[in-house]
C-alpha cells in the first residue's frame, strides 16, 4: 500500500459502543508501508466474551483478525426494596435477584389508616427465588377486613406480621390473583392478631413464629384436586397461639 493518508473500518464482531473511538478513522501509512490505529476498548461492565476484529483500508480488509479478550465483567444484580403505597401500584416489576415489596393494612383495611396493600397493585418479582411480600398488619379493626383485588406474580414468600389489637376481626387476604407463591408465614402475631388466607391455588409451605395469633389457610379446589391426599407442611416456632404446643415440623393431611 502507498505511502498516505486513509481511512479505515473496524468489524469483525465488535460494535461501536465497544471502542472509545467507534468503528472508523484514519491512519496513516509510511513509505514502508506501515501504520499505526490505537483502538481503545471501552470498560462497559457487560461481559460480552472474546471478539474478533478485522480491519478494512481502502476497500482491503485485512487477512489477520485481532481477537479482543473481554475482561469485562457483568455485575451481579443488587435486591431491591419497595415500599407500597396508598395509591395504587402497578407496574412494580422486580430485578433478577432475591427482592422484597413492603405492605401495610392498617385499621380496617383503609388508605387513612396508611394502608399500602389494596386493590389494584400489580407486583412481579422478576426474577430470582425468593421474592417477598412483606405485609404488616395493625390497628383496631371495628370489623371482619378483606384485602383482595392485588395481583403477585413470581413473588415467592408471603410474609406476616399481624398485631390488630381486637380479638373477634380477622384480617383476611383473599390469593386468588397470587401466582407462583411457594410459601407463607406468620413471623410475629399478638393474642389477637388473626390472620386468615383465602384463595391460595398452589399447595405452599405455612410457618407461624414469634406470637400467639392464628393461621388460616384456605385453598382453592383446584390446588387440591385429584384422589390421593394432599400433605402440607407446617412449622411452629415460639408460638402460644390458642394454647397449642410448638413442634419443630407438623405435616397434616387435608383433601
Amino acid at each position: 500500500m502507498a505511502a498516505g493518508t486513509y481511512s479505515y473500518l473496524l468489524g469483525g464482531d465488535v460494535k461501536a459502543g465497544d471502542l472509545a473511538g467507534g468503528l472508523t478513522g484514519s491512519v496513516t501509512i509510511d513509505s514502508s508501508g506501515i501504520g499505526y490505529i490505537t483502538v481503545t476498548a471501552v470498560a462497559d461492565n457487560v461481559t460480552d466474551g472474546d471478539e474478533n476484529m478485522t480491519i478494512t483500508i481502502g476497500g482491503k480488509t485485512s487477512a489477520t483478525i485481532v481477537k479482543v479478550l473481554d475482561t469485562s465483567k457483568t455485575p451481579a444484580p443488587v435486591a431491591a426494596g419497595y415500599s407500597l403505597t396508598t395509591s395504587t401500584d402497578t407496574a412494580q416489576p422486580g430485578t433478577e435477584t432475591n427482592d422484597t415489596w413492603s405492605g401495610v393494612i392498617g385499621t380496617d383495611g383503609t388508605a387513612a389508616a396508611g394502608t399500602t396493600l389494596s386493590v389494584g397493585d400489580n407486583i412481579n418479582g422478576a426474577g430470582g427465588t425468593a421474592d417477598k411480600l412483606a405485609v404488616t398488619i395493625s390497628g383496631t379493626n371495628t370489623g371482619a377486613v378483606l384485602t383482595q383485588g392485588f395481583t403477585t406474580a413470581n413473588v415467592e414468600i408471603l410474609e406476616i406480621n399481624n398485631f390488630e389489637t381486637t380479638e373477634s376481626n380477622v384480617n383476611t387476604l383473599n390469593l386468588a390473583q397470587v401466582t407462583g407463591l411457594t410459601s407463607v408465614s406468620v413471623t410475629g402475631s399478638s393474642s389477637s392478631g388473626d390472620t386468615a388466607l383465602t384463595n391460595v391455588r398452589n399447595l405452599v409451605s405455612a410457618s407461624m413464629a414469634n406470637g400467639s395469633g392464628d393461621l388460616t389457610v384456605t385453598y382453592t379446589d383446584a390446588a387440591l384436586a385429584g384422589t390421593s391426599d394432599v400433605r402440607q407442611r407446617v412449622r411452629i416456632r415460639h408460638t402460644a397461639a390458642r394454647g397449642q404446643k410448638s413442634t419443630p415440623d407438623a405435616p397434616v393431611r387435608g383433601r
